[in-house]
């Protein structure tokens, strides 16, 4: 199940079953693909010191890409509930968590245009907007100052005022920036700053 769809049925499942899942996941990391096949059955492969996994990465970057699609109050609810599950995964998962108040730490402005061309328009105004209006102007601010002045300028007349959207629609809206910008950290196209690099720098 791709990263978006999870997110989505996370959003649609009653808070205390969303928590049972994400934590069922943080204990996936050694899952053989024979075990994701047969879903129920207690198969267990023990031919090497170190079994085939059926993913790549490990559980809290997993669920990390998916919270970073879920609206704030989700995300925030489900955080607190697996870190009271396990604090160790709980915190794993935090520090993999890129939401869109990280963009001007995580992102290389070089790579804004791209992150942004194949999102609506209209969409990124909202979210833009949003953004202004939810202490995150400096968001707004990074990604308007590292796209092409005359795009900057088109969006900056296309950002709606406040009460022309719902909260709601400013959380979807910032949701699908960072599914787009998920979308090419996962194709390779673009590169993550990681929290490691961070502390690198400063």
């Amino acid at each position: 199940m791709d990263t978006s769809k999870a997110a989505e049925l996370l959003g649609a499942l009653p808070g205390h079953q969303a928590r049972r899942i994400i934590y069922a996941i943080s204990l996936t990391e050694n899952v053989t693909p024979n075990a994701v096949d047969q879903i129920g059955l207690s198969l267990v492969t023990q031919t090497s010191n170190k079994p085939e996994r059926a993913f790549d990465a490990t559980p809290a970057k997993r669920l990390g890409a998916i919270l970073n699609v879920t609206t704030a109050s989700l995300r925030d609810t489900l955080l607190s509930g697996l870190e009271e599950d396990d604090q160790t995964i709980g915190l794993s998962v935090r520090n993999a968590i890129f939401t869109f108040k990280d963009i001007p730490q995580r992102l290389n402005p070089t790579d804004i245009t791209l992150c942004l061309r194949a999102v609506n328009k209209s969409v990124l105004a909202i979210a833009l907007a949003s953004a202004e209006q939810t202490e995150l102007t400096a968001v707004s601010n990074f990604v308007l100052k590292n796209m092409s002045k005359r795009l900057a300028d088109n969006l900056r007349a296309d950002i709606p005022e406040s009460g022309e959207f719902k909260v709601a629609e400013g959380e979807s809206a910032r949701a699908q920036v960072m599914l787009e910008i998920r979308r090419l950290i996962d194709l390779g196209e673009i590169k993550m700053i990681t929290p490691s690099e961070l502390e690198q720098d400063s």
